[in-house]
């Protein structure tokens, strides 16, 4: 192997974090210098590699969601709806990872878009780390990002201070 190349690894890392920092933005990627990125890659390199495996080769976008999720919501329970997704385990048929592969075994054409996965992703992750049963899944309910990234491309300021808010209610 040509130790100059990336491994298939270190690419798909590389993509996930570059959609991640693009969201449900359409057109060219333009946002970020190459040094943001690198410095966003490796901030979220542990993530990205956690979530990794049970990415569907070719599909970026499905790891860049998780991850968001996994941001935003839970972890674990993100990563989870991941797991459950490449291993066939569902809850029954309102299960909101049943209804992703079921959208995901279906009509291939959709899933070349990139926008489409990305909001059905978003709506199947979000119901399950919410622990929501669905009758169907459909991306109307993702109309908006699980966050948008600050202009320093860090979680938004306005979520750290709802956070710490709800963490001195306590």
């Amino acid at each position: 192997m040509n130790r100059y190349k990336a491994s298939w690894d270190e690419r798909a890392v590389g993509t996930i974090a570059r959609e991640m920092m693009r969201g449900m933005d359409e057109g060219p990627f333009k946002k970020a210098t190459p040094e943001e990125i690198q410095r966003f890659t490796e901030q979220h390199r542990a993530l990205i590699q956690e979530v990794l495996p049970y990415v569907p080769r070719g599909f970026s976008t499905i790891g860049a969601v998780v991850c968001k999720c996994a941001i935003e919501f839970d972890k674990a329970r993100a990563i989870e709806f991941l797991a459950n997704f490449k291993e066939s385990l569902f809850q029954g048929r309102e299960d909101p990872v049943f209804l992703f592969r079921k959208w995901f075994d279906g009509r291939t054409r959709v899933k070349k878009d990139r926008i489409r996965t990305y909001q059905v992703t978003l709506a199947a992750c979000r119901a399950y780390c919410n622990q929501r049963q669905v009758k169907e899944l459909r991306p109307a309910w993702a109309s908006k990002d699980a966050f948008e990234w600050d202009n320093d491309w860090s979680y938004p300021s306005s979520k750290k201070n709802e956070s710490s808010k709800e963490k001195m209610k306590l």
